[in-house]
This record gives structure tokens, sequence and C-alpha cells, in this order.
């Protein structure tokens, strides 16, 4: 947890990070990002009414952005038919009408050095190998419980805690170079597993306005990647999170934001 004072009173956020062993780095990083962040939420404005500007997810929610596709190419969300993915076909297309902006990769992993929840077997003791699951946008493998796998008919791979996604063609400062609201701090981002529906309410966001980046809170964003996925940007970068390594940031078109003035 950091504080800070502002002219409403004191403010803070709160954050974790979750390690396999010491990195350094990594944590004085996220400190000083964290310790930057406080200051900018003492300092923020309300967030204004913002209309068809991107917005620019990162961390952990950019996370959970890559997750809803890794969870819903697993055996056991096939089976109950929580998922509508199906094999063979494109998942970055909610119609086969629409065009992909970027073609998504995504890997099952066993290990990823740093993280905690690395592993050379899953809880049934299946042994784990590094598998594509998402290639060029299309599900080519399921992985997932040995059990569901053979209810499925389809080939034992085990079920993976770790995922890996391919960088995209955008660099952070492409991302940075036109209008946009960066929330980097949520008060409880939700994204629903099985629908994709996503929303919170923003804490602390960087709102660029074409001339100047502007702190801003309040207010909130929404939006579902059942529609909002095929025009999709990934960052260039890419850095470890809590259950991949993926990419830094993620851009949406799209998304709606409430401003509270």
């Amino acid at each position: 947890m950091v504080e800070a004072d502002s002219r409403d009173g004191p403010v803070e956020l709160f954050d974790d990070i979750e390690f396999s062993e010491p990195d350094t780095a990594r944590l004085a990083e996220t400190i000083g990002d964290r310790l930057a962040q406080v200051r900018d939420r003492a300092l923020a404005r309300p967030t204004p009414q913002l209309e068809r500007i991107p917005v620019i997810l990162r961390g952990k929610e950019a996370e959970a952005v890559f997750s809803w596709f890794f969870d819903n190419s697993r055996t056991e969300m096939i089976y109950s038919k929580a998922s509508a993915f199906e094999p063979g076909k494109n998942v970055q297309k909610a119609s086969d009408r629409e065009d992909v902006a970027e073609p998504l990769e995504v890997w099952a992993e066993p290990v990823i050095p740093g993280l905690p929840s690395s592993t050379a077997f899953d809880t049934d003791g299946f042994p784990l190998e590094r598998t594509p699951v998402i290639e060029k946008g299309v599900l080519t493998t399921l992985i997932g419980s040995v059990r569901h796998a053979d209810w499925l008919g389809v080939p034992r791979r085990g079920a993976f805690p770790l995922f890996s996604v391919s960088p995209g063609s955008m660099s952070l400062e492409a991302m940075h170079a036109a209008p946009y609201l960066e929330p980097v701090m949520f008060s409880d981002f939700q994204l629903d597993p099985v629908t994709g529906d996503f929303g919170a309410e923003v804490r602390l966001a960087y709102y660029f306005d074409g001339k100047k980046v502007i702190p801003v809170s309040g207010g909130s964003i929404s939006g579902s990647l059942s529609t909002l996925r095929s025009s999709m940007r990934r960052s260039r970068e890419t850095a470890v999170a809590t259950l991949s390594r993926c990419p830094v940031t993620i851009l949406l078109q799209g998304a709606t934001i409430t401003g509270i003035r």
C-alpha cells in the first residue's frame, strides 16, 4: 500500500507482486511506478466524458484479457459448453465477416522463470510440455484436465497453470502517440470468464488529449471482448505478469468510457 495527501484528503493505492525467487529489478520498477502513481492520484482531475478514443490496458488487466482466450481453450470449458470456442475456428472473430487487426499467438507454458505457479506436472500428475494453443488466431489445441480431454476425444495435453502471448506490432511509443485513456489502477476490475464482458471504476488513469498527459480519477470503463477482440492491438514490449509472459499493454477500440463531468 502506498499513501499520499491530496487537497481532498489522503489517497492510497494497493497492489501485490508475486515471485518464485528474488527479482530486485522487477520489484524496484514496480515500487517506483506505484510511488509515481500515488503522487499522480493525489493530483488527479475528475475523468471527463470521452468518446471515440482507445483504452489502453496494462499489467494485470492486460493479462486478464489474454487469460480469457487461454481459459476458453480449456477442455473443461469446451466440454461444459461454457466456452463458445471451437477447435479449428478463429477465436478472434465474432463472425466470418470480421477482419482481424493482429493475429494472436498463445502457448501453454509449464514453466516461466520467476513465477511461483511453474510446474512440470499438472494436478493429475500429467507431464506438461510447452504447447501452442492459438496460432494466427485459430484455436489449434485444447488444454485442460485429462478426463475432460478423454470425454471430448481429443489428445491429452494437461492442465497448464501458465501461458505466454506473442508480442504485437505496435510499440508503446506508437500506442501513446494519439489521444487515449490508460487506466493504471482500478477499484475492482471484473472480466466475465464466459462472455468476456468487463468493467471497473477507475481509481487512476492517464488521459492524453493530443498535447499533454493528464492524471484523472473516477468514472468507469466497460466493454465486451466478444465484440472488441478483432480490433485489439498488442504492444511489442512484453513482461512477466502473474500467470504469463505477455505484451505489456493492449489497445482496445470501442470500449465505453463514463466520465464524472
